[in-house]
């Protein structure tokens, strides 16, 4: 059921044209991350994992991509400014994801 989710929100992100390369390589990077988590509704991951998974190297692309992807419905995105603590991160509904890219 979970790996469907996974496939669901894959074929969501690459139908939105929106995206570019370095959004679908966070966005996988997160779904990664959820999916070793145990799909837990928000889980924790600090920045260095996740840029290191999605092989984005400078800060500043990062946080901007980081900020479209609250923006425009695909995560709920809370930052740490503690190294050791990671962000809270939460994954959006696809269905709510969808109705935001359909208007």
């Amino acid at each position: 059921m979970q790996q469907e989710k996974i496939s669901e929100a894959l074929k969501t992100a690459l139908a939105d044209s929106r995206l570019q390369g370095t959004h679908i390589s966070l966005y996988l990077a997160i779904l990664t991350i959820w999916e070793e988590k145990n799909f837990k509704v928000e889980f924790f991951s600090c920045r260095k994992n996740i840029m290191t998974r999605s092989k984005i190297r400078s800060f500043s692309t990062y946080h901007v991509k980081i900020r479209d992807l609250v923006d425009w419905g695909y995560i709920s995105y809370l930052p740490s400014y503690h190294p050791l603590e990671g962000s809270k991160i939460a994954l959006i509904q696809l269905s709510e994801s969808k109705k935001a890219y359909q208007k």
